[in-house]
């Protein structure tokens, strides 16, 4: 489909998530950079734990190896956003890294879309739903956060309503 005829709007919902993580990282240091590491795997393992349930239920030969990358993923998640004296990672100065680490996340994006065009799910419709959540969180439009740096839910948080997208 092209780009003109979709009636979603991906850039805005990018835009929006953006202003979002402005508003609750405005001042991201070496070590908020490991917490969205952190984060970022935490959401992988999100993903491979719902691929372990349908294995379970296949009784899937496969199951073993995907049970020991989702404890993997979990253990790296906790790690970078556990409590610690230094950076893990931090702030990424070298050139390349920094090419190499781009071009990862923004291929994850698109995979990201593709598993869900594959799996018949509405991401766009969805990704507004998370960051309606999302800013949700807010209270009197300024984040709280937990002691992980991760943005707490506010009094007035809702939960995504994510079912109308699959």
């Amino acid at each position: 489909m092209a780009e003109e005829s979709c009636k979603c709007q991906p850039k805005d919902n990018i835009e929006r998530t953006y202003a979002w993580i402005e508003t609750a990282l405005p001042a991201p240091d070496a070590m908020s950079c490991d917490i969205q590491f952190g984060c970022k795997f935490e959401e992988e393992a999100e993903i491979l734990y719902a691929l372990l349930t349908l294995l379970e239920k296949k009784q899937s030969p496969q199951l073993p190896f995907f049970r020991d990358a989702f404890f993997a993923l979990k253990a790296v998640s906790d790690i970078l956003r556990g409590e610690k004296a230094e950076p893990i990672i931090g702030l990424i100065e070298d050139k390349d890294v920094r090419i190499e680490l781009l071009d990862g996340l923004v291929d994850s994006t698109v995979t990201n879309v593709s598993i869900s065009r594959t799996q018949g799910f509405n991401i766009s419709g969805a990704y507004s739903e998370i960051n309606d959540s999302n800013y949700s969180k807010f209270e009197n439009g300024k984040p709280v956060y937990y002691d992980d740096g991760k943005v707490r839910k506010g009094k007035d948080y809702r939960p995504p309503n994510l079912a109308p997208f699959i």
